[in-house]
């Protein structure tokens, strides 16, 4: 059943509830016009409000639903809307109120104006069309609900007057006989719900609106008074504390009593009394108003993790549990935003220090206990958090042993040990300390050294050998990826033992020993499975990125676009072999113009596109198949493998700030970066940034791909035109202007990098020290524009010739400081600005020289001056046509 429930809405009223209306549509006609109507489920579940944000035009409407389980022929129904109309005048009272003064000339009495729904219409333009009539003076209302007597003379108490209005389009009347009482007083004042700022549970010190308490306010006669500026003159508000203000607010067209705590700085309870001056009554309103949440306790437990002397900045992690006054427990960024009010001390300060220890907050340990410096030494301190406020405090022992050093060498797990005769492969080793964590040997281990051997198991001599051989006193040299080159001899097989120890040069100590069996088989096609390995979808123009336009080069392979054409060979165990690249005798493709295959540094490579056709000959998906002839004891062997070269344009799907070039295995994101101060901001750190795409490859120029902003920015000014971005391979102010500062000590903000389709990476930045970019002292006068441009008059008298514009500008003082100045040329058309390199010491004139050839260097300002001039002036003088400009040299 459809029916109009108001001038807005039609209801349609279902034969069973409804969760929601997924998968429903409502489609409104009236008559042959389609109506767009909002559809909202009634909250008896039961019915859907269609609704209009404007009145319904009159007319038959049928709403008809579909979708769900609504059977054709019974989802629909039909109602007739008519025009909005006036359907009832009413008064609300029969007292006519008199205006408060000695003698009263009018009085008032509230009336309501109903629609045909019964919706209050009272205050729209379909019920200002009421006339009205009074049996003395005349009636007057004021479209808000408010009809007004005025008798000319006074009007007395108990006197009575008839009043009558009528609503002439719809023939609505009211008629009443009113008696005149006194003017309305406040009678009595009672408190409704407390209302609390936005995202906040309780009433907090220091606020100019802490909290705001709904009033419902009546006069003598049960009238309710509506604003506050009425309710503000018929009371007296007294507080009992004269910090705190309590005033009377309109809110939504509804009084309500508003507390400003701004001037309170403690927690306590604040009464606030409010006297009705006609009567003398007061009511009191009762507010527990409190400091905003802060750390009140913590606990905190020692890390588990090895501790070690030496460890670098970030090893100490420890995870706090802080909770605020009201038992509440903190989160990450509330602990961080309290940190400031704990204190942490370390009682052995050969261990740490307690300024070595500070509460994270910024980066993936923040809201946590983490250590800002090297661990000094091995022993152990007690840590202790106390939190100023309460004095709460926790203690735990932190053990920092015995500094770290190499104590295990291992091979990866993952080394190929089958090889086929002639194959080779690589690998390197990993370090361990003696707490079994990775060991960086980036700088040697002194009195050390690394000794490479091959031993046969069985089989033929010298089937296997391994470069480099023998001691290697640089372990640095042998934990990179491919440092230990392995060869399996060709035309010899058998098991060959690869050994590597670790030995104390001193005292001739094996410290560590590692070994892998290899075995060298025949390259046999009856013993052995050949297979390429899977290749996933390929970039269609990736043998166009490299440095080569006729071949699959190294920087194709870099980039990520030239795939690798791994070939194994499998045994009846599954073991897999290693290939000897001699063996591979020939790769191809059968379609040449889509897909392209090479060789480089001696492994097989195959890349999407063709140095002639590019990427144009893929529009669709595409599949090429890879054919691959492999040599074998037996004969020659193909095996083939499909790979499917994509139509995609490159789309970026992550970027990446890391520490060392994509291309270092042992690179990591990085999160965050500290400076000292804005100079050191101005030099940058490490951070090398990509934009990944969907194919793994790092073609997409970052700078062209992405923006780069600065977000929650604290104690960061940036001067206009300074921007925070990377470059060079480093995170970097530039250019580095006056009016860039550090306002404080310990300031952050946060580096943002984001792409079109919306990939995102970041990082938290800390500036330790407050510091400012200082000016280069040099100061430029006011353009003084001695002679104005004129362009004469070219179609009254020609004769009459052009007036070029001529100003100049005095540099006014020199250089103080080393820097680099940036000068600004306007006209109104032109705006160029010229930097220009100063060195302190430099005069006004060197200065003024300076900038006079940047000027003539600058292509568009040489286009339309000339410049000129001696000692401190700089002159410039239109070319061309003379015109009429506004001529000025700045510096900004």
């Amino acid at each position: 059943m459809v029916s109009a429930i108001n001038a807005k809405t039609l209801k349609v009223t279902l034969n069973k509830e409804l969760e929601n209306l997924d998968g429903l549509t409502f489609t409104v006609k009236r008559g042959t016009t389609s109506v767009v109507l909002s559809a909202k489920l009634g909250e008896d579940k039961k019915s859907v409000e269609l609704s209009s944000t404007t009145n319904l035009v009159p007319g038959d409407y049928t709403v008809t639903v579909t979708g769900g389980k609504f059977v054709e022929g019974s989802n629909s129904g039909t109602v007739t809307v008519e025009a909005q109309k006036v359907a009832s005048i009413e008064l609300k009272s029969t007292n006519l109120v008199l205006a408060s003064g000695t003698t009263p000339q009018t009085g008032t009495v509230g009336y309501v104006v109903k629609d045909q729904y019964g919706t209050d219409i009272t205050k729209e333009a379909l019920a200002a069309n009421i006339t009205w009539t009074s049996s003395v003076g005349t009636a007057t209302d004021n479209n808000e609900g408010v009809l007004t007597v005025n008798k000319d003379v006074e009007i007395k108490v108990g006197d009575t007057i008839v009043v009558t209005g009528v609503d002439a389009a719809s023939g609505k009347t009211v008629t009443a006989t009113l008696k005149a009482v006194d003017a309305a007083a406040l009678k009595e004042v009672t408190f409704g719900d407390l209302k609390l700022p936005t995202n906040k549970t309780r009433v907090e010190i220091g606020l100019a609106n802490a909290a705001e308490v709904a009033v419902t306010a009546k006069d003598q006669y049960g009238n309710d008074i509506t604003t506050a500026s009425a309710i503000n003159a018929a009371t007296q508000i007294v507080v009992s504390d004269p910090a705190v203000q309590a005033t009377w607010v309109d809110v939504d067209n509804k009084p309500y009593l508003r507390l400003n705590t701004s001037g309170l700085t403690t927690a306590k309870k604040v009464t606030v009394t409010v006297v009705i001056k006609a009567t003398g009554q007061s009511v009191q309103y009762t507010f527990d108003v409190v400091k905003p949440s802060e750390a009140a306790e913590i606990s905190a437990t020692a890390p588990t993790n090895v501790i070690a002397a030496g460890d670098a900045e970030g090893k100490v992690v420890v995870p706090l549990v802080v909770k605020d006054q009201f038992g509440k427990e903190l989160t990450l960024d509330e602990i961080a935003a309290n940190a400031g009010g704990i204190t942490i001390t370390s009682s052995n300060s050969s261990v740490l220090q307690s300024t070595d220890l500070q509460i994270a907050t910024t980066g993936d340990n923040k809201g946590k206990l983490v250590n800002i410096n090297s661990v000094r030494g091995e022993g152990k301190t007690v840590i202790t958090l106390t939190v100023n406020a309460t004095g709460k405090s926790v203690s735990f022992e932190l053990e920092a042993k015995a500094a770290r050093k190499l104590s295990t060498i291992e091979f990866p797990t993952d080394l190929a040990t089958f090889l086929i005769q002639g194959a080779q492969t690589t690998t390197q080793l990993k370090y361990k300390d003696q707490y079994g964590a990775d060991f960086d040997a980036t700088s040697d281990v002194t009195n050390h050294k690394i000794v490479l051997e091959v031993s046969k198991v069985s089989g033929d001599d010298n089937g296997l050998t391994v470069t480099p051989n023998g001691d290697v006193v640089e372990e640095s040299r042998l934990d990179t990826t491919n440092a230990i080159t392995i060869n399996a001899a060709a035309g010899k097989k058998g098991t060959y033992t690869l050994s590597a120890k670790l030995v104390n040069t001193t005292t001739n100590e094996v410290v560590s020993q590692a070994t892998k069996t290899f075995t060298v088989g025949e390259n046999s096609s009856t013993g052995l499975t050949y297979s390429v390995g899977e290749i996933g979808k390929i970039f269609k123009d990736s043998v166009n990125r490299g440095s080569s336009q006729t071949d699959i080069d190294a920087n194709e392979i870099a980039l990520g676009y030239a795939k690798e054409i791994k070939i194994t060979a499998k045994d009846a165990s599954g073991n897999s072999y290693v290939i000897p690249q001699s063996e591979i005798l020939s790769i191809s493709v059968d379609k040449p113009s889509v897909a392209t295959v090479g060789q480089v540094y001696g492994k097989w490579y195959i890349a999407g596109g063709n140095t002639t056709a590019g990427s144009d000959n893929v529009t669709d998906d595409t599949t090429v198949n890879l054919s691959v002839v492999i040599n074998t004891k037996e004969g020659v062997k193909t095996i083939t493998q499909p790979v499917v070269v994509s139509k995609e344009d490159l789309t970026p799907t992550e970027i990446k700030l890391l520490d060392k070039a994509i291309t270092d295995t042992t690179a990591k994101a990085v999160t965050d970066l500290t400076f000292t101060d804005l100079a050191d901001l101005r030099s940058g750190k490490t951070a090398y940034a990509y934009v990944v795409d969907q194919f793994g490859g790092i073609g997409l120029d970052f700078t062209a791909t992405t923006d780069e902003k600065v977000a929650n920015m604290d104690g960061l000014t940036l001067a206009n035109g300074d921007s925070v971005v990377v470059t060079g391979n480093k995170l970097v102010l530039t250019p580095g202007t006056v009016g860039t500062a550090i306002t404080k000590a310990n300031a952050t903000f946060r580096y943002v990098a984001y792409t079109a389709n919306g990939k995102t990476a970041a990082i938290n930045v800390k500036v330790t020290n407050a510091s400012n970019i200082t000016g280069t002292g040099v100061t430029l006068g006011a353009t003084d524009e001695t002679q104005k441009g004129d362009p004469g008059n070219p179609n009254a008298n020609p004769a009459v010739p052009d007036t070029k514009e001529v100003a100049t500008t005095t540099v006014t003082a020199g250089a103080t400081a080393s820097g680099t100045i940036t000068v600004r040329v306007t006209d109104g058309t032109l705006s160029e600005d010229v930097p220009v390199n100063v060195v302190a010491g430099d005069t006004a004139a060197v200065v003024a020289s300076k900038i006079r050839t940047a000027l003539v260097a600058n292509a568009n300002v040489d286009a339309a001056y000339e410049v000129s001039g001696t000692g401190a002036n700089i002159v410039l003088a239109q070319k061309g046509t003379g015109s009429d400009v506004n001529l000025q040299v700045t510096l900004q």
